[in-house]
Formats: structure tokens, sequence, C-alpha cells
């Protein structure tokens, strides 16, 4: 089922439009379009704490997806195992399972979503479409887009756990230094 769902949804990257949406999905300019504005408003926003989950979940998804769950599973990549694809761009380097762009889509979507009025419904097809992106281009299964959005998800709310405990703490310090002075 997983092939068959990849076959198809990759078809459409035929169209030429379809690839071109696909290929800047994947692309770094997607974080840019994305994480700029946000990074902006947060900002403007003093939202410090916010900003540094959302890096840190970012960061952490990366290198578990990449250091330790891609060599574990050593699922090759669908452009290289299957025939039959539409082409569009690399392959890429690597492994396939799970998807370092679905998990590193999530792990910004999920503290993102928090830290910005509207976020969920802001960030979520922004994330769904970086993930979706991957299978149009046939460099992953949806198996892989599925496992990469949970680890990134879980590894987002992590961030926002760690980012909470570090206010917290901010905002007890602040009490003490605000009473220590009257």
């Amino acid at each position: 089922m997983d092939e068959a769902i990849l076959r198809a949804v990759n078809a459409w990257s035929a169209d030429p439009w379809v690839a071109a949406w696909a290929n800047f999905a994947s692309s770094p300019w997607m974080v840019v379009v994305i994480s700029l504005p946000t990074a902006l408003y947060l900002l403007y926003k003093r939202r410090f704490m916010a900003m540094a989950s959302i890096a840190l979940s970012m960061g952490v998804g990366d290198v578990v997806t990449a250091r330790i769950l891609k060599p574990t599973f050593g699922r090759e990549r669908p452009c290289r195992a299957l025939d039959g694809l539409v082409k569009v761009s690399s392959c890429g380097v690597g492994k396939s399972f799970p998807s370092g762009h679905a998990t590193v889509a999530f792990a910004f979507y999920v503290p993102a979503a928090r830290a910005v009025p509207y976020g969920w419904v802001l960030y979520l097809p922004l994330a769904g479409s970086v993930a979706f992106s991957r299978v149009q281009l046939g460099v992953h299964y949806p198996s892989d887009i599925f496992a990469g959005a949970l680890v990134g998800s879980a590894v987002g709310i992590g961030g926002m756990a760690i980012g909470r405990r570090a206010r917290s703490r901010k905002e007890r310090e602040d009490e003490a230094e605000a009473e220590a002075e009257a």
C-alpha cells in the first residue's frame, strides 16, 4: 500500500506546476518563508523562550532523524529502490526512514503553533506541504512522512515542555529578585 500511494502521488509531479511547488516546499526557501516572519513576530513580542523552544525542537529533530533513526533503519529511498517514478529533483543523500523534512517541519509546527495566534491554522498546512512534497518528489514513502511527523511532533512537545520549565524558572528568579530589592 505504501508503494501504491507513493506512485499515485508521485505521478502528479509530471505536471510542471505541481513539480515546481513540490521542489519549493522541499527547499531551504520554504524554511525562510515560514521561520523568518515567525521569528520577527516572536522578537517583536519578546517571546524569547518560544523562539528557543522552536530552534531547539528543530535542531533535536534533525539530529535524532539523521544521526540515530535513519542509520538504524537503513531504508533505501524510493527514488533509488523503485523504477518508473517521476524524478523532478535529485534523490538526495542518506536513507529514507523517517523523513527528516517531515520531522523538522513538525518539530517547528508544534511549538510555533502554540506561540503564534492562529498558529495551528497557519502552520499545519505549511508543515503538511513540506511533508507531502517529499512523497510527490519520490524521495520518501508515505510511511516515512508519517513517522517523521510523529517524531517531529514528539520532539516539538518536548521542546515546548523545556521552554515552559525554563520560563517558569526565570519567572521565579525574577520574583525572588524583586522581593529582595523591596
